[in-house]
């Protein structure tokens, strides 16, 4: 069953994704100025809180689209194929013009076979040069999660919902304790930074790590959604991107005033902004629907994906020219211009490449589903002949 797009969670989308490419242009920029020892003074942005959202937004719509009426709408494996399809294909196609950047820059040893078969099946891998446990494409640590998120998702889908969602608690829980656990006993906490050694990294680790439960309280935003619907209308609210922007400009402008932002609890006070902006749009409606501005970030909400993935390949180029102009290039431009490059490019990939991948792998899926199904027809007949033909054991 398809669902109707919820506009303020696309506008969010495009929001959480622009915070992400913000901080990594800020990053190099940071770079760049302390090759030239050149001052370099620019707001930084928290990219952490983009994948907050992201993650929220994630646990959110896959009950949004998954279910009606309290029940199940779809089956495990069409649902992960349809995951799939919106989420493997174009970032292998990311993936492999990254690496290309670098084979084109004469850096042909950067990564290892095996760490090129890891990114391709989303299992994170310790890279010695950055001490991540990060896939080839950086970003790609998320999506690691995300698969990992769907797989144990499409399990719950052969459950009734109600046991299901019980049955996500405890697993979300359960793993997120094991963590903490193995946190206590190695005495090393796990982190999602750059680590100075390899022992600190073991691949079942990173999927203890309590960002998960960002999953889950999207779900339970999706489920907090259909009881208030049950009961009555949303309720109606003028200008909820408005104020989900103030939120978040607030939550940026404390990190930008001190060092030791919003200490004790950094990763919980995040949390809460991003869970509150989420709330806001999934739990209210907005009947301001034909303003051009609003389309306008509706698209770029669809583009978003796009702009997450590709971004590193404008970074990367743009730091080439960079070096290349030397003292003649204004670093503050470098993230002005990362910035709205990123964009314009992730609108081209979208309307270009993204959603004629999605179409094309949507289209032959009936085709291996047929093909699979003739297979096994004449596996199957073939058996039979064969047990006809053959005499009896004893």
């Amino acid at each position: 069953m398809s669902r109707q797009t919820i506009e303020s969670v696309q506008i969010l989308r495009f929001i959480a994704a622009l915070i992400v490419v913000l901080d990594h242009c800020t990053f190099v920029g940071k770079m760049i100025a302390a090759r030239s020892n050149t001052p370099f003074h620019f707001p930084m942005f928290p990219g952490r809180l983009g994948v907050d959202i992201f993650f929220i937004i994630s646990g959110f719509i896959m009950v949004y689209i998954s279910s009606d009426g309290g029940r199940w709408t779809i089956t495990p494996a069409a649902f992960f194929q349809n995951r799939w399809i919106r989420i493997a294909p174009i970032y292998l196609v990311a993936t492999i013009l990254y690496v290309a950047l670098y084979f084109l820059a004469g850096n042909f040893e950067r990564w290892s076979l095996l760490q090129y078969l890891t990114s391709a099946l989303f299992i994170p891998y310790f890279d010695e040069v950055t001490k991540l446990p990060f896939p080839i494409l950086g970003q790609g640590w998320t999506l690691c999660f995300e698969m990992f998120f769907y797989s144990i998702f499409a399990i719950a889908l052969n459950l009734p919902r109600r046991a299901s969602l019980v049955f996500l608690c405890v697993v979300f829980f359960s793993l997120v304790l094991v963590g903490l656990i193995w946190n206590f006993v190695s005495g090393s906490v796990f982190v999602l930074t750059p680590m100075p050694t390899r022992a600190d990294f073991i691949v079942p680790r990173f999927w203890l790590h309590s960002i998960i439960l960002e999953f889950l309280a999207g779900i339970l935003l999706a489920m907090l959604r259909e009881h208030i619907m049950a009961r009555h209308q949303l309720w109606s609210f003028a200008f909820p991107i408005s104020v989900c922007l103030a939120i978040i400009v607030a939550y940026i402008l404390q990190a930008n005033l001190t060092d030791d932002y919003l200490k004790p609890f950094p990763s919980l006070i995040r949390f809460s902004c991003a869970l509150s902006v989420v709330a806001i749009c999934v739990l209210t409606t907005s009947k301001n629907r034909s303003a051009w501005l609003q389309n306008m970030l509706v698209f770029l909400g669809g583009c978003s994906y796009s702009l997450y993935l590709f971004h590193p390949h404008v970074i990367f180029l743009m730091d080439s020219l960079w070096k290349r102009l030397g003292a003649l290039a204004d670093i503050k431009a470098f993230v002005v211009v990362g910035t709205l490059l990123s964009i314009l490019v992730s609108v081209a990939v979208y309307l270009s490449l993204e959603t004629r991948m999605i179409r094309l792998f949507n289209t032959m899926r009936p085709k291996i589903a047929k093909a699979s199904q003739a297979y096994a027809a004449e596996a199957s007949k073939t058996l039979s002949s064969h047990q006809l033909a053959s005499p009896p054991e004893g």
